[in-house]
């Protein structure tokens, strides 16, 4: 075997063996097969060419052999495959094999490399790093994560003009109550970016990354010459995307110092003019309530302030196609974003279309970008030095019956990037991220996940980019098993992790530096009062796929009433006591910290000591539950059943377009409006779904005290943990929401029926438990102890509640909507007991709604979420029956 070597002296030592050879014949062999100790998809490999020098043997494979996965241990078993098909005279040459003009030791990635020399000319000869902003009021900055690196990264195509047609539409097929365009968003926006800015990114994205419907752009006031204030006031409160724009003319050379007050808080920034001038840059993401106000001023007094515009929100599309702007394409995106026209249009020769111009703006943008800086230095652009292109897809294959498709990687490894090194360096990108996907996945979800290797092509995405660039086929959006996985919160989180944690080694590795994880959310999270402060709890979650990924500190963050999350405070324990002030509901998150980063939050929990309180209520949230919809598959039929179980999104769903409406396996495609099997409606794919912003602690407290009670709150774990003392308390306030025993989820854990009825041994306790299923899977546990069973399920169309007299109407979320989830089932109860009272009944039917149990202890069960009635004195009407009763 040969040693990696350069590409440039491969085609040198290629033409010496062609002049050199002794017996320049036809190939020796036509084909190269395995033996069976190697495991590929593919069997036989066309020899494309042989040389022959002295005693020395060169054979020349097929591109597609360049595709598997190479490593150091299975060169042996290749070159032994090789040996034994080779005529007999040629048993004792030296053998090499070439592959796509590059002997196949160079596909081996140097983060993988024992005996082989670390090629260096994958690595780039220049020292990398340095952001546009810094959030000066963040607490910490990862120092072994992803801090001043640059990443460029989009999620599939997205909405686009169809000239022929002269129509908006997707780029592919809607399937399975999706489209791909949306999909990747769903993976892209809600965990992959989240993560990488956890760990100190910067991420840059053509297509709009703010799925808020609203857009305000701020009013500006000028100061002075080196300072200015813009303000604005939103319509609706939510979490908004802020960016700014400041231009060229001005050439500011230093740092623009930035303000932002929002909802009580205030978040300070420092921008680096030198770098993004000219184009939007996104700052951060905020909570905006009412009155927002956006302050400037130059670092340096000698500087021009330069900031021209502010706006907040991603807002709907500006083309009149009525879409919501994260839905678009990027070429739209970029035509607003300052982009010059020779990026933008008619990008590929010959052709006006939208579509094209898409896919080639897209990588020019990254070069726009990077242009001027030490990446890409001949370039005129805006100096941001990107360090890495994430091209996120999911694929067109299908495999049938019950395979997965799996992974798939693309790269481009041919010649030099312009700063100089070698684009093998993309291929390492897309080995790091593709082994860390596959290994992942097949250790925590699903041990046959396939990997379908790395495909090196000239595809625009990775070709173009002046920097290592990869296409990622997560999986395929045509194949049923796959979008088992693939339409599950969870397992796209494990998928966005993977990605982050493959991005993170590759740079560290590429750069000569070490490396940390950023660490699993909190678990078993509680929060109680002690007179006029509250204590709090959590416990780390352990990472058995990284060691790493241990929490060193953890930050908690506050919120007052209906204000927003200040920016935390460092703890170093797990564990800590606050001071409240009466009569004010105080929020808590906590992340987990450590050198490569911070956590996503935990469960948010809710407090309020309340002056002249009637008692203090303990609220257990036991709605944990994120997951996709029901499912079926009875051989010639299966699919998605969104209208039976919509499943639970993650805070929300940006991806579905609308029910599945084609069972039938054997229906084949037809076009992208009826692609057979998986076709699915297009009636919701201009909305947001909600789902569990697992907040609701927070949301049952507001109701708790307008009835005049204190109120603290836990999370099941800490309770089933024995972390809480529920004795301590009159009244449970059990949350079950959309609760199911499905997908890993519990409604009713054992450790927590152990816990309620320990609780209501004890004399004059009061149990309130609500949720949509909590008949449906009513058992021997709720039968005994809190005294219901299911009556009927489904006992709801309309969601209108009444009470027994008619005196009061209560209405439920049942649609689905951007800012509540919704329900789809609703259960009727039925006591155990004659004594027992109903409280609430369904209006259409009249079945039982809610029922109250007296004896020794009390019991409310309702068969349907407080938090699902649609306004708050609703739920606070309903709450005071409750805690009457």
């Amino acid at each position: 075997m040969k040693p990696a070597r350069l590409s440039i002296l491969v085609l040198f030592f290629m033409a010496a063996e062609i002049l050199l050879a002794a017996k320049p014949s036809l190939p020796l062999i036509t084909k190269f097969r395995y033996l069976p100790n190697i495991v590929t998809n593919k069997k036989e490999y066309s020899v494309t060419k042989t040389v022959v020098s002295k005693d020395k043997l060169t054979v020349y494979l097929e591109d597609e052999f360049s595709n598997l996965i190479f490593r150091e241990e299975m060169l042996p078993d290749v070159y032994d495959s090789l040996r034994v098909q080779l005529p007999s005279e040629y048993a004792s040459y030296e053998l090499s094999i070439i592959s796509r003009n590059k002997y196949i030791e160079e596909f081996v990635p140097n983060f993988l490399r024992k005996n082989l020399p670390i090629d260096k000319s994958r690595m780039p000869n220049y020292k990398s790093g340095g952001s546009v902003v810094k959030k000066e009021s963040q607490l910490l900055f990862p120092t072994q994560g992803l801090t001043d690196r640059n990443i460029a990264l989009w999620g599939s195509h997205g909405l686009y003009f169809n000239r022929t047609q002269n129509r908006w539409e997707w780029q592919r097929p809607r399937l399975f109550g999706t489209v791909e365009d949306l999909l990747t968003a769903s993976i892209v926006i809600p965990f992959l970016v989240p993560m990488l800015e956890n760990s100190g990114a910067q991420v840059f994205m053509p297509r709009e990354r703010d799925i808020q419907m609203e857009e305000l752009y701020l009013c500006k006031t000028t100061i002075s010459s080196d300072s200015s204030e813009f303000t604005g006031t939103v319509n609706r409160a939510g979490t908004y995307r802020i960016k700014i724009w400041y231009g060229k003319e001005t050439k500011a050379s230093g740092q623009i110092l930035c303000k932002i007050e929002h909802a009580g808080i205030v978040n300070n920034y420092k921008i680096n003019a030198n770098m993004g001038a000219g184009t939007w840059i996104d700052i951060d993401g905020l909570y905006f309530n009412n009155d927002l106000r956006v302050s400037f001023v130059m670092a340096d007094k000698k500087d021009a302030l330069c900031v021209d515009s502010v706006k907040i929100g991603g807002g709907i599309s500006h083309f009149g196609n009525g879409y919501p702007r994260f839905a678009e394409a990027a070429r739209y995106n970029l035509q607003q974003a300052g982009l010059p026209d020779s990026i933008l249009y008619d990008q590929k020769p010959g052709y006006k279309s939208d579509y094209y111009d898409d896919i080639y703006s897209r990588s020019k943008w990254v070069n726009f970008l990077a242009g001027g800086s030490h990446v890409y230095p001949s370039y005129p652009g805006l100096k941001i030095p990107i360090d890495a292109v994430l091209a996120v897809h999911t694929d067109a294959f299908t495999m049938g019956a019950d395979s997965v498709v799996g992974t798939l990687l693309v790269c481009t490894s041919d010649s030099v990037y312009p700063s100089g090194y070698s684009k093998m360096a993309g291929h390492d990108l897309a080995d790091r991220i593709r082994t860390q996907i596959i290994d992942d996945v097949s250790k925590l979800k699903c041990k046959n996940w396939s990997s379908r290797g790395i495909w090196h092509q000239k595809y625009v995405e990775t070709l173009v980019p002046a920097v290592p660039s990869v296409i990622i086929e997560l999986f395929s959006h045509l194949n049923y098993q796959d979008m088992l996985y693939g339409l599950q919160p969870q397992f796209k989180f494990l998928l966005a992790r993977s990605v982050y944690k493959g991005v993170l080694k590759f740079l560290a590795e590429h750069n000569g530096q070490s490396y940390v994880v950023q660490p699993l959310p909190v678990r078993s999270f509680g929060a109680e009062l002690a007179n006029d402060s509250v204590s709090l709890s959590w416990k780390p979650v352990s990472d058995s796929l990284e060691e790493t990924a241990y929490p060193v500190r953890y930050i908690l963050y506050t919120r007052k009433n209906d204000g927003s999350f200040d920016n935390g405070q460092i703890v170093k324990s797990n564990s800590i006591s606050l001071a409240v002030k009466p009569d004010t509901i105080y929020s808590f998150k906590v992340t987990a910290s450590n050198e490569g980063g911070e956590s996503f939050p935990s469960e948010i929990l809710s407090v309020c000591n309340k002056s002249e309180s009637k008692g203090t209520v303990m609220i257990i949230n036991g709605f944990d539950r994120i997951g996709g919809p029901e499912s079926f598959d009875c051989g010639s039929q299966g699919g998605f059943l969104y209208d039976r179980d919509f499943g639970v999104p993650y805070m929300y769903d940006i991806a579905y377009t609308g029910n599945q409406i084609e069972f039938d396996k054997s229906i084949e495609y037809q076009s992208n409006d009826y692609p057979g099997f998986g076709a699915s409606r297009s009636n919701y794919e201009t909305q947001i779904i909600a789902g569990n912003t697992f907040d609701y602690a927070y949301v049952h407290g507001k109701a708790i005290y307008d009835n005049g009670y204190s109120f603290v709150s836990s999370g099941k774990d800490a309770v089933m943990s024995g972390d809480i003392n529920l004795s301590s308390y009159d009244v449970l306030d059990i949350i079950m929401g959309k609760q199911r025993t499905v997908d890993g989820y519990e409604l009713y854990p054992h450790k927590l029926q152990s816990a309620i009825t320990r609780y209501i041994k004890k004399a004059n306790k009061k149990v309130i438990i609500t949720g949509a299923y909590i008949g449906t899977e009513s058992c021997l546990f709720t039968e005994k102890a809190l005294r219901y069973k299911l009556r009927a399920p489904w006992a709801s169309t309309n969601g209108v509640i009444i009470t027994p007299n008619n005196e009061s109407i209560y209405t439920l979320q049942m649609q689905a909507n951007a800012s509540q989830y919704f329900l789809q089932n609703v259960d009727a109860l039925q006591q155990m007991d004659k004594i027992a009272d109903v409280l609430l009944r369904y209006e259409e039917n009249k079945v039982s709604a809610a029922l109250g149990f007296n004896r020794n202890y009390k019991v409310v069960a309702a068969g349907f979420p407080i938090e699902a009635l649609t306004s708050d004195s609703q739920r606070t009407e309903v709450m005071r029956l409750f805690l009457n009763y």
